[in-house]
């Protein structure tokens, strides 16, 4: 079976005051390379774990 996200297995432990958590984002090293080049992170790859998680989050709320 595959494993739970990350934040699913924290989520009981996150104490967000009735806000939902739409999605967890993960460190990327990605973001970090680009601030330091000062790159447009609106650049950053379809791959990058900032990217995706910014995706899943505005997909939920119907943005795309």
């Amino acid at each position: 079976h595959d494993a739970l996200p990350i934040y699913e297995s924290l989520k009981d432990y996150i104490n967000t005051d009735g806000v939902e958590v739409l999605s967890y984002i993960p460190n990327d090293t990605n973001l970090a390379m680009f601030d330091i080049q000062g790159e447009n992170v609106f650049n950053l790859p379809e791959s990058s774990p900032v990217v995706k998680g910014v995706r899943e989050t505005l997909t939920k709320i119907g943005v795309l």
